[in-house]
């Protein structure tokens, strides 16, 4: 799914995987089946462009988030902002009118750009804001759908 802003700012993300393909023996022997998603993000900000690359979503947040981009294209009821286990990832609605929705995407951890300081990777973040078209923001989000029902939860 690609995010693409009127300035040409965005964010690309895929989902790569599963974090354990084949489960999780524990050691007990017992083998579970984490639904933890491995996801590659590439953004590109006013400044700067990079990528990243951690299991940064639960199986069943890869859904609610495909959901909620599709709230806020189409002036559904959307909470302001939705976050996840993992804090790498966040996305505020900033703004949507009839035809465009400004989102603001907060990076942290391992997806803030590379040298950014511990302060910011541990505390608020590196943010990129994306005014986006509203219809593509709708098929960015139905494409995002597709792409997580490939990984259900297993669990």
């Amino acid at each position: 799914m690609r995010l693409t802003s009127i300035d040409g700012s965005f964010l690309e993300l895929r989902i790569t995987g599963y974090q354990f393909p084949d489960g999780l023996v524990l050691p007990s022997g017992r083998t579970v089946m984490p639904d933890w998603l491995d996801v590659t993000g590439q953004v590109r900000s006013p400044t700067t462009t990079w990528t990243f690359s951690f299991p940064c979503l639960h199986a069943d947040e890869a859904v609610t988030l495909g959901h909620w981009l599709l709230a806020a294209a189409t002036e559904g009821s959307v909470r302001e902002r939705i976050a996840f286990t993992e804090p790498n990832v966040s996305i505020e609605l900033v703004a949507r009118s009839d035809v465009r929705v400004t989102l603001r995407i907060h990076l942290t951890q391992e997806a803030c750009p590379p040298g950014e300081s511990d302060e910011v990777r541990r505390g608020d973040g590196y943010s990129v804001d994306l005014t986006i078209d509203a219809a593509a923001l709708a098929r960015a989000s139905i494409d995002w759908q597709w792409e997580a029902r490939s990984f259900p939860v297993r669990t």
